[in-house]
C-alpha cells in the first residue's frame, strides 16, 4: 500500500507533463518549418551546412522543448530586424546534431563567422540577443 501511495504523485506528474507537452508541441513549433521572416530551416541532416562567408546565426531547437517554443518569437523578431546584415537559420536538433555540434542544452543559438563557430548561448531577451549578435557584426 505504501509503495502504491508513493507512485501516485509520480503518475500525476507524468500526466501533467504529457498535457504540457501536447500543448507545446502542436501549433507554435510549426513556425519553425519553411522560411519565415528570412529564416531558413536546415534539415537535421544538413546541420553542418553553414555559409562559409559572413555571419550566420542558427537556432538549434526541438519541438517538444518549451523554452525553445518560447524563444521562437524573439528569434523571429531579431531575424526580421537584422536580416540585412546576418543570415538566420533554424535546425531541429536530433542526436546527430547534438553530438555533431556538441550541444548539451536547447535552445542553443550559435553564431558563425565565415563558417566557424564564434560563440553560443541559450534563451535571451530580444535586447540581449540583438546585442549578442551586434558584438560580432560591428
Amino acid at each position: 500500500m505504501n509503495l502504491f501511495l508513493r507512485t501516485i504523485p509520480l503518475f500525476l506528474l507524468l500526466v501533467c507533463m504529457g498535457k504540457e507537452y501536447a500543448a507545446v508541441s502542436t501549433q507554435p513549433a510549426t513556425l519553425h518549418h519553411g522560411s519565415v521572416h528570412g529564416i531558413k530551416k536546415l534539415a537535421s541532416s544538413d546541420w553542418n551546412r553553414i555559409p562559409q562567408d559572413g555571419i550566420a546565426v542558427v537556432d538549434y531547437y526541438a519541438t517538444w522543448c518549451n523554452p525553445c517554443v518560447k524563444m521562437l518569437p524573439t528569434f523571429l523578431q531579431v531575424a526580421q530586424e537584422m536580416q540585412n546584415n546576418v543570415r538566420f537559420f533554424t535546425c531541429e536538433a536530433d542526436n546527430t546534431v547534438f553530438k555533431g555540434r556538441n550541444i548539451s542544452t536547447i535552445p542553443c543559438i550559435i553564431l558563425f563567422k565565415d563558417g566557424k563557430e564564434v560563440k553560443r548561448t541559450g534563451s535571451l531577451s530580444k535586447k540581449e540577443l540583438e546585442q549578442w549578435i551586434a558584438e560580432e557584426v560591428e
